[in-house]
């Protein structure tokens, strides 16, 4: 139960340092400017991948199409 209760004053004290210091505010702001960046990137990371993945299937559609045609033409 003093564990509990000290794990809890201690988030508590780094909410308040997070919310309520200047040195607190600046470093919330780098973590939500750094996210962004981070978040950017594996969102074009993924847009990219998708990409990808959809020409490929595309690719692989029309190769398999083209194959029934060309089984077919020596099945005749």
């Amino acid at each position: 139960m003093i564990v509990a209760l000290a794990a809890g004053a201690a988030v508590a004290g780094l909410v308040a340092f997070l919310a309520f210091t200047e040195t607190g505010k600046k470093t919330t702001k780098k973590w939500k400017v750094k996210g962004k960046k981070v978040k950017d990137k594996a969102e074009s990371i993924i847009t990219d991948a998708r990409k990808k993945f959809d020409d490929l299937r595309e690719e692989f559609v029309s190769e398999y199409k083209n194959n029934d045609l060309v089984n077919e033409q020596y099945q005749e």
